[in-house]
């Protein structure tokens, strides 16, 4: 199995950039994180990221608002969403355009790598991957993954089936992923990512999803198979083996069929990007918890640290109260190898808290000699960035 080789910084040597404007208190904010974050070790080149969602790629001015501000506010690297629900928000011969994009010429990861670079901003294309839709309704290109490929579409324990009229035309508009042990899925996948690397000046490659929907999931037919060749019983009537040990051995080899299928989707991966475009890199947001990653939605991502499948994991550490917050970092703790501390990029969510609880969580990693942290995101930032005034004053008068 090919290692993705070591890299000892996640951007290169950029010159000092000076701030654009004096954003007022945001500004400090980010730069206030920083300090905290890195006084344990002043030579190291932090990892200041955003997540910039889709909506916010649907035009030049868009972009401008969201790569300008994050370049002023000292963040240093931007995970944009080129790829939400099965669709594309860059130019495609694959996948379907996607539907919050109105001028059917403009290229919007075209002029954010062109944007990002002319602000020092490291561009990393956000990609959705096994989750393709969510909606109530059908999606209306007939081209889109969930009408030409039904037959990739994951199932429950219960056979419920992805396009049954009433999960459709019901309320709420459940989500619905891929299976990656369907035939053809990593191969259509090793495609769409072949066109983005040779099409796009990216610095990397964001993942996102790369896992099953939930415990219950992972009942597609192909992978049942495998465990019906080898042990002579679908999946589901295990629980009707009369032995308990035989019950656990058999559940657990089921467990075990089904991370497979997802990590020897991200080695395909991890190999693609290293044969294509070595010098990108490639990271993938995870469930911030490793046991709960790897036993519920089967997202063994401390593995894909040990086998070098990527450069970096970014846990989605979005907990409101800050004893939730400390528990996933210290089953990370615990569960992960500290010698992969500077592999991992602490996520963060401002969507859901306060800007002093926020900042209360980031100066909580500064003994933990992480990479860096993400902020999610952008569009939840941006409607409320006089409301960090409070936190700019909390900062300042700590220092």
């Amino acid at each position: 199995m090919m290692q993705r080789p070591k890299r000892s910084n996640f951007y290169g040597l950029n010159p000092h950039k000076q701030f654009l404007q004096a954003t007022f208190w945001v500004a400090f904010f980010v730069l206030s994180l920083s300090v905290v974050l890195y006084a344990n070790d002043p030579s190291s080149e932090e990892i200041r990221s955003l997540w910039v969602v889709r909506y916010s790629m649907i035009s030049p001015e868009s972009i401008d608002h969201a790569l300008e501000t994050a370049s002023s506010l000292g963040f240093n690297n931007v995970f944009l969403q080129v790829r939400g629900r099965g669709d594309a928000y860059y130019s495609s011969q694959i996948v379907p355009r996607g539907r919050f994009l109105t001028d059917p010429d403009f290229d919007s990861l075209s002029y954010a790598v062109e944007k990002g670079h002319a602000l020092g901003l490291k561009v990393h294309a956000w990609l959705n991957m096994f989750l393709v839709w969510s909606s109530p309704e059908l999606p209306k290109d007939t081209t889109h993954l969930f009408l030409a490929h039904p037959d990739w579409l994951d199932e429950s324990r219960n056979r419920k089936q992805n396009v049954e009229p009433n999960f459709v035309n019901g309320s709420g508009g459940t989500p619905r992923f891929i299976s990656p042990a369907a035939k053809g899925v990593t191969d259509h996948f090793v495609t769409v990512l072949i066109e983005i690397l040779d099409q796009y000046d990216v610095d990397g490659i964001h993942l996102d999803y790369v896992r099953l929907a939930d415990l219950d999931y992972g009942y597609h037919s192909d992978s049942e198979s495998q465990f019906v060749l080898k042990y002579g019983l679908r999946p589901d009537n295990i629980i009707k083996v009369g032995n308990r040990d035989e019950i656990v051995f058999l559940q657990s080899e089921w467990d075990r069929i089904r991370r497979e299928s997802v990590t020897d989707f991200m080695r395909t991966y991890s190999e693609v990007v290293i044969a294509n475009k070595p010098d990108c890199i490639l990271s993938v947001a995870v469930k911030p918890n490793p046991s709960v990653a790897k036993n519920r939605y089967f997202q063994e991502w401390d593995l894909w640290l040990a086998e070098g499948l990527v450069d970096y994991v970014v846990p989605m550490n979005y907990a409101t109260e800050m004893s939730e917050f400390q528990n996933h970092l210290s089953n990370i703790e615990v569960e992960v190898q500290r010698k992969y501390n500077r592999s991992i990029i602490m996520g963060l969510a401002v969507f859901n808290q306060s800007p002093e609880s926020a900042a209360e969580k980031l100066k909580s990693l500064s003994s933990l000699n992480y990479a860096g942290y993400s902020v999610f995101s952008w569009n939840a930032l941006q409607d409320s960035l006089e409301s960090y005034s409070p936190f700019l004053d909390s900062m300042k008068s700590k220092r």
